[in-house]
């Protein structure tokens, strides 16, 4: 039986469209600080947190994901925001499992594609820089597991159902675009040179290449992915850069996450008002099944009570 997800707008939301500054806690607020002491400090509290629980439940990090949405919502000036989202990204790392390294991936995609229509034009360039940074050390994972096959399959596998899954909705296209961008340099800066390894990681975009039902994602597949592939010559290798130029420039081509495409229209918008995380289309039902109890505790009514729980479990780690 499908599995429907039903994320719901979270109360740190605004009618407006707007992030509350109230929301998410004193930790939320910590990592999000222009203080690099005081966000060092609250990085370090989420490195013990993750690296102390050998067993996560999808719920665990779903709200760790929500709480660390909110930190990238909220900081301030582009050095900070890539050093935040560097470090966000690095926390796959610290987890006892790699089990628990791959659940920390797939909530991070669930977590985006579920806020990514709340996201207005203005914020959209370091959740670019985020989802690139994710991808590059997911692949940096790998290359730690020896680029083993079983494990190379389960980050395709999060691929597939995360970021380029069929399910997810028009207007969060932009999610799979940017995967398409960001796949071929980010795993050429993480040293990969094994065909196999790549043909595998491939998979899932030969699953969307099939299942793609509009001619901007086909033109991106081809431009981004396999054309770079198949001429090595003219393949960028460049990685991530240490300024904003490649995340503006894709943030300048994407349409705007709906409905916050325009200032006007942040005043009005109501940015995740019941259509689902998955987007408003009625192929989204199905969800992500492994997920569907754990975001079923992600409604409205409780949100402020998962938040005050995190807090409390975070700070037996202060």
């Amino acid at each position: 039986r499908a599995a429907v997800l039903r994320l719901r707008q979270p109360r740190g939301v605004e009618r407006s469209g707007r992030m509350s500054t109230e929301h998410g806690g004193a930790f939320a607020k910590q990592l999000a600080s222009n203080d690099k002491k005081t966000r060092d400090k609250a990085v370090k509290v989420v490195r013990k947190y993750l690296a102390a629980r050998a067993d996560p439940t999808p719920q665990d990090y779903l709200k760790l994901w929500k709480a660390l949405f909110y930190c990238m919502w909220h900081s301030d000036k582009p050095l900070v925001q890539h050093e935040l989202a560097a470090q966000l990204a690095a926390l796959v790392h610290v987890m006892p499992t790699f089990e628990a390294s791959a659940l920390y991936l797939s909530t991070f995609w669930a977590t985006m594609a579920r806020e990514w229509q709340g996201i207005d034009h203005h914020r959209l360039n370091k959740f670019l820089t985020l989802m690139r940074r994710v991808c590059f050390e997911s692949f940096e994972l790998l290359k730690k597991q020896g680029w083993a096959e079983e494990r190379v399959l389960a980050i395709a596998q999060v691929l597939e159902e995360g970021p380029l899954s069929h399910r997810l909705g028009a207007s969060q296209s932009g999610i799979r675009t940017h995967v398409c961008d960001v796949f071929v340099p980010e795993l050429l800066r993480a040293g990969c040179e094994s065909a196999n390894v790549t043909h595998l990681l491939l998979e899932p975009f030969f699953g969307a290449l099939g299942s793609a039902k509009d001619r901007p994602l086909l033109s991106r597949l081809a431009a981004s992915v396999f054309e770079p592939l198949a001429m090595p010559e003219t393949t960028p290798a460049d990685g991530i850069r240490g300024d904003d130029s490649e995340e503006e420039e894709e943030a300048a081509a994407l349409p705007a996450p709906e409905p916050s495409a325009a200032v006007e229209a942040e005043e009005e918008a109501d940015p995740l008002e019941d259509d689902g995380g998955w987007g408003a289309d009625a192929s989204a039902a199905d969800g992500l099944e492994q997920l569907a109890e754990a975001t079923a505790s992600l409604s409205t009514d409780d949100a402020a009570a998962l938040e005050a729980e995190l807090d409390k479990e975070l700070e037996e780690f202060s």
